[in-house]
């Protein structure tokens, strides 16, 4: 039935039909059906252009027909593979397998068949513009369908080319498998030498980032240095001149306490606050005039206690 849908180009009811297959012969156990049912399968999928599934669905019908004991539909199934590599833009591949159906053919003298797959490898030589091959392998066919009695005679040809062919297409899919190898490393390491110069600018950006932050914090902090500065050169000139107006040469001045203790506190707090921003002499200096100050309190207290 599925065979049938296929012809008829009912591909999805095809494909249903195939599936269902499948599903009962590995219940039944029916190992030669499921790598026909599969065959079908890859080759409705094959039609639909859908290579990839195609491919998979193949492999696993060879599987199949080789573990069944039962290979007379294998050079079928090489050849439906070969058709979906050919139809996937992987002709090399496609006559590998094209070669292997033919040469099966060729041993089980399944005429039909070696005359299909003679038809796919003129078709694939030609993909690849080997124009005299592709007009090579079609003659050859044309000269089976011809005569039979010629069938013998060509089939040894066949067979030799394809013994030949097969040897070639091996050392050719070795070769590329090597040569995949070595472009999948090259491909790893350049990804390695992206990711290493990525994380290199980023630790370049990083720096860069932390350079303009601290460039932009010692600027801040020399503004902020400078307007103190400024600030402590104003009140220093303001507390000098208020010193000089206000002399204190003896106990009995005409200070209260109240206002010689507001004098050393502020010259305390001055000197906390700006020890770090004054030179040692301008330091040292209000330390005396503070020491000055609390010296004139602490007599004056003790003068009105004692009186």
């Amino acid at each position: 039935m599925a065979f049938i849908l296929r012809c008829m180009k009912k591909y999805h009811d095809a494909i249903i039909n195939y599936t269902k297959a499948i599903t009962l012969c590995y219940k039944m156990n029916y190992i030669y059906e499921k790598a026909l049912a599969y065959n079908g399968l890859g080759a409705t999928y094959t039609d639909l252009k859908q290579y990839k599934k195609a491919i998979s669905y193949l492999k696993q019908s060879i599987h199949f027909f080789t573990i069944s004991g039962n290979e007379n539909y294998l050079p079928s199934a090489y050849h439906n593979i070969g058709l979906a590599y050919q139809g996937d833009n992987k002709s090399d591949t496609a006559l590998f397998y094209l070669f292997k159906s033919l040469y099966l053919a060729n041993q089980m003298n399944i005429r039909d068949q070696l005359v299909n797959t003679l038809k796919s490898i003129s078709s694939t030589y030609y993909l690849l513009k080997e124009y005299d091959k592709a007009y090579e392998y079609q003659q050859l066919c044309n000269s089976i369908n011809d005569s039979v009695f010629n069938l013998k005679k060509h089939m040894q040809l066949a067979e030799f080319q394809g013994k030949f062919e097969l040897d070639k297409k091996n050392n050719q899919i070795t070769q590329l498998a090597t040569e995949q190898q070595k472009d999948k490393a090259l491909i790893k390491l350049q990804w390695l030498l992206v990711i290493v110069s990525v994380l290199i600018l980023l630790a370049m950006g990083f720096l860069a980032y932390w350079l303009f932050k601290k460039y932009m914090q010692h600027k801040q902090l020399a503004e902020f240095l400078s307007q103190q500065k400024e600030t402590i050169e104003l009140n220093l000139k303001t507390l000098e001149n208020k010193m000089s107006m206000q002399t204190i040469p003896y106990a009995g001045s005409n200070l209260s306490e109240d206002e010689l203790l507001a004098i050393v506190n502020h010259l305390e707090s001055f000197l906390s606050e700006t020890r770090l921003y004054l030179n040692n002499d301008l330091t040292y200096h209000f330390w005396q005039k503070r020491q000055e100050y609390q010296f004139i309190t602490c007599r004056r207290l003790s003068i009105q206690k004692s009186d």
